[in-house]
């Protein structure tokens, strides 16, 4: 497992460092990125991020100059993280970074999933650990995609995964069968291996607001989630992973389906 760290040597953008702190384990490579048209103020900048990670993982270093978004995806490229870690500015949801106004860019051409940290992230202390993984699903393959991504994340950190699925109104079976809702989850639940724990559950209602109340049932959760999908949760999916970014008290996994 591989961490690429963006920053930009402002306090938003250190907003990701607990989050990346409680990533971290003793063997992970981290790099931290910036990209900057002073190369040695930048390094300066990043020497003392790197120090404030405590000495976790091993980190290294890399000061890039030229436009933001080429730059990082040329560093993706080279390094292929598991993970791009970053925070957002959440004013447009997904579309604001604090390195600029690249982060939907990024979810349609990198090559690694986000790990975004909105401006409603709870950070009790120097550090964020997760305790578990929420993944939304909507029914669809591409909203799948993001299981197995979750199954990795759970046995790094040695924590559970839940899977829910959100039915709107419109998505509700036609014979109304609790049953029929309840067997995908549960069939996409026991596909996979699940060495640390699985748990599924259905909601009706509003996708949003239903994630971020299973979310809120236990801080630490970490939410993965795919920004493409069918109808309903699906249609909008990339709308609901903006909201919930802007709104999660933890962070939140974007995967863009190429992704995985």
């Amino acid at each position: 497992m591989k961490l690429l760290v963006l920053l930009d040597g402002s306090e938003v953008s250190d907003h990701i460092l607990p989050a990346v702190t409680g990533l971290v384990q003793p063997e992970m490579a981290v790099r931290l990125l910036t990209v900057s048209d002073d190369p040695k103020g930048a390094q300066a900048v990043l020497d003392q991020r790197a120090n404030q990670l405590g000495g976790q993982g091993q980190i290294d270093t890399v000061v890039q100059q030229g436009n933001v978004v080429p730059a990082i995806l040329e560093e993706v490229r080279s390094y292929k993280p598991t993970l791009v870690c970053a925070s957002s500015h959440g004013r447009s949801g997904v579309a604001r970074l604090v390195l600029g106004s690249v982060t939907s860019e990024l979810i349609h051409r990198c090559e690694a999933p986000l790990f975004l940290a909105g401006p409603e992230f709870d950070v009790k202390g120097d550090i964020w650990k997760a305790k578990r993984v929420l993944v939304p699903v909507d029914g669809s393959p591409l909203s799948e995609q993001a299981v197995p991504l979750a199954d990795t994340i759970s046995r790094w950190l040695k924590v559970p995964v839940k899977i829910i699925q959100v039915i709107t109104k419109g998505d509700m079976p036609k014979d109304g069968s609790d049953a029929l809702e309840s067997n995908y989850v549960a069939w996409l639940a026991k596909k996979g291996t699940w060495a640390t724990g699985i748990g599924w559950d259905v909601y009706h209602g509003h996708p949003v607001d239903s994630i971020l109340e299973d979310s809120r049932e236990e801080w630490g959760t970490l939410i993965v989630m795919t920004t493409r999908g069918r109808s309903g949760m699906g249609r909008a999916l990339g709308s609901v992973a903006d909201s919930v970014l802007r709104h999660a008290r933890g962070p939140l996994v974007v995967v863009h389906p190429q992704n995985i």
